[in-house]
């Protein structure tokens, strides 16, 4: 079977774009392409453009946000329905957030019009949260909860929707659920597809920023704000091996680091002069973990690795405060990290203690410090 996985336009809704490779759908198509079948990534974010907008300028924008949603005749619906079809694609799957609900559902009952034989599938954390999304979409054939690397295989072989684990389908009546999918052991996954990317030429291919790598499935903290806890599950958090990260990491230096391009890749910079925090080439490693520092051994060993090994590659990580220690810290600087996003969601420990952040002030001084 040939497979489109899309990421809808978001961004670019908001006057900005978004070239990175959605890690999601990239794990999803590299699953099937292992299992013989021709899957491919297409990014309705991508623009050929180097300069991104800042967040004070994605606000100001939001009324052109909401507007598009207003005029399904908007060229942007257009052009992406022509583009799916033109893949020739049997199958199209979307990843979906709660902000690309509505793009989801004018694109696939715009495909469904002109195509109606192709199958259309919803994953993703809206998916996974709002088991009854399929009774707005009229488009979409099929939703698939939680992880949907086997849960797709085993649609596109044609197994019957109301006997795989995880996919919910209509059966006439209403909708039938089967539940969350299985949870696949993480070190078993191929490694996210990075190359076959439709519809850009190749010179725009080396603009897509394939720099992230996921080390953890989930996030085991229960932060009450935050959807990773009911998205993922915090009993099923799964942590890759450091040898797996590793062999990652090598695949990266040794298949794309030599692209010599220089793009803005920095994409969240929100404070001061945003040229003073760009990162400016495609060769800087984004662990996309919730929370890459979780499980200290765990983490000490990959970095001992990155460092013993000689990997010399720059990354970046998002880390909790209360993780940190002068040892993790002086590892972290030896092993190329160069960039730390820490969450200071309040200095109140009141606030704290609600959020159930189960970190304090003093926690959060300390580790900035």
């Amino acid at each position: 079977m040939k497979i489109l996985l899309v990421n809808p336009p978001f961004y670019r809704l908001l006057g900005s774009h978004y070239n990175a490779n959605s890690l999601g759908i990239a794990y999803i198509a590299s699953y099937l392409n292992k299992n013989g079948h021709d899957a491919w990534l297409y990014n309705a974010d991508f623009i050929n453009e180097i300069d991104y907008a800042n967040q004070r300028e994605l606000f100001d924008r939001f009324i052109d946000y909401t507007s598009y949603f207003k005029n399904e005749n908007d060229p942007i619906w257009d052009e992406v329905t022509e583009n799916i079809i033109q893949s020739s694609a049997d199958w199209v799957g979307y990843t979906s957030y709660t902000a690309n609900i509505t793009a989801i559902d004018i694109i696939s009952r715009k495909v469904k019009e002109r195509k109606p034989k192709i199958k259309q599938v919803i994953g993703g954390v809206h998916a996974t949260l709002d088991h009854n999304v399929l009774n707005k979409l009229k488009g979409i054939d099929f939703s698939v909860q939680r992880e949907g690397e086997q849960a797709m295989l085993e649609l596109v072989e044609g197994k019957s929707p109301k006997d795989i684990i995880g996919v919910v389908s209509r059966d006439g009546k209403g909708l039938c659920n089967n539940g969350d999918a299985p949870i696949m052991r993480i070190d078993d996954l191929p490694f996210p597809e990075r190359d076959k990317i439709f519809g850009l030429t190749q010179e725009e291919k080396l603009m897509v920023d394939i720099s992230y790598i996921c080390t953890i499935r989930g996030c085991p903290y229960r932060c009450n704000y935050c959807a990773s806890p009911f998205h993922w599950k915090r009993d099923k958090t799964q942590y890759r091996s450091p040898e797996s990260v590793i062999s990652e990491m090598r695949l990266l230096k040794e298949n794309y680091w030599n692209r010599f391009k220089k793009y803005d890749y920095s994409a969240s910079a929100n404070i001061g002069k945003k040229s003073s925090l760009k990162i400016i080439d495609n060769s800087v490693v984004y662990f996309v973990d919730d929370v890459f520092t979780v499980k200290k051994d765990r983490v000490k060993s990959i970095l001992r690795m990155i460092i013993d090994q000689n990997i010399k590659m720059d990354w970046k990580c998002e880390a909790r405060t209360d993780h940190l220690d002068d040892e993790i810290c002086q590892l972290m600087a030896e092993a190329g990290c160069i960039r730390v996003k820490l969450g200071f969601e309040s200095g109140s420990d009141k606030v704290l203690k609600d959020i159930q952040k189960d970190e304090t002030k003093q926690d959060m001084l300390n580790g900035a410090r």
